[in-house]
């Protein structure tokens, strides 16, 4: 049995707004994590929180614990967290267009890290790398790292392309950067939070295939963060349906699909466009007609409610919405 690396217990932020709320689940060795759920459920900050990245003031980590490797993440200083954060832990941000320091060559940001956590050092390396390093100086090994984590993220001229900036590379050039950069340390966990975004299909499924290889490479376990259940259905091992700050159901990612138990995680599934129907019925609306108020709320507010003969937990954090009308033109 693989072995629990990352154990989230009881994860609440609270602010204004609380966008996580009591979440709880386990990452093994080596195993895809997806986290899937409309925009505004709380999955990101959810992933932010574990690193302690979420923006104070307004937000804050009201309580839980993020146990990694036995060590409770929320305990530690921020020195302690900045040797852990892009070494043993790495996340790949939203949107690299932003995310990459425009005033940076890309060579510079991906060295900046290797140099940072002293991953070219001989200490680190294993004895065929500290071979193929053997008479560079540090900041040389560093550049030489660089460009072979270009190479492997199928960039051509790894070399040449180190010194160009964020705007000379395309959007699929910059996720692959982005990857190079989380993974130059050879982490423990890569979070990858909504990798795709902004890509077109054919450089999707090329990012993610390059994942997934460095996954079953090096053995480092994925917290998948997205809206795509395509993805989720094809890379993850497990599945969190995250609604309103909860996890409303977990579980294995066949079981999770083939047998859903929760009305949310029903209508997610049931909103996926289906081209074996017809027009009429090839995607229904998700359930409920209403929208998560991820606001604080009185204690005891939680109902049970049953769905298909199975118990559902649904807390009272959602407002009713009236439904927009029909419309009464016939799709082409």
């Amino acid at each position: 049995m693989a072995e629990v690396i990352l154990e989230v217990k009881h994860l609440c932020e609270d602010s204004e707004m609380r966008a996580v709320d009591d979440m709880s689940y386990t990452v093994k060795k080596g195993e895809c994590v997806a986290i899937i759920g409309e925009s505004g459920s709380g999955k990101s900050v959810s992933a932010l929180s574990l690193l302690k990245l979420i923006p104070y003031p307004p937000g804050v980590i009201k309580s839980g614990e993020v146990l990694f490797k036995s060590r409770d993440l929320m305990k530690l200083s921020n020195a302690e967290l900045e040797e852990i954060r892009g070494n043993e832990i790495s996340m790949i941000f939203q949107e690299p267009s932003t995310a990459l320091n425009p005033v940076m060559s890309i060579g510079a940001q991906i060295e900046e890290n290797i140099l940072r956590h002293g991953a070219v050092e001989d200490k680190n390396l294993s004895p065929e790398q500290r071979e193929t390093y053997k008479g560079m100086s540090i900041p040389q090994r560093a550049r030489a790292r660089a460009a072979e984590l270009l190479a492997l993220m199928d960039i051509p001229n790894p070399e040449t392309r180190l010194r160009d900036y964020p705007f000379q590379f395309s959007g699929g050039m910059q996720q692959r950067a982005m990857i190079a950069m989380a993974m130059a340390c050879n982490p423990d966990i890569l979070i990858a939070d909504e990798p795709t975004t902004a890509l077109d299909v054919t450089v999707q499924a090329q990012v993610l295939e390059q994942m997934n290889r460095l996954r079953e490479r090096f053995g480092t376990a994925l917290i998948i963060i997205t809206h795509n259940l395509g993805i989720v259905a094809r890379y993850a091992d497990s599945v969190k349906i995250v609604y309103g700050g909860k996890i409303v159901e977990d579980g294995d990612v066949v079981q999770v699909f083939r047998h859903p138990h929760h009305p949310y995680t029903i209508g997610l599934i049931n909103a996926v466009p289906r081209l074996d129907l017809p027009p009429s019925r090839a995607s229904r609306p998700i359930w409920p007609k209403s929208r998560p108020i991820p606001v604080p709320f009185p204690s005891g507010a939680g109902t049970q409610r049953k769905n298909a003969g199975r118990s559902a937990r649904f807390s009272q954090r959602w407002s009713p919405v009236t439904p927009a009308p029909a419309s009464t033109s016939r799709r082409p």
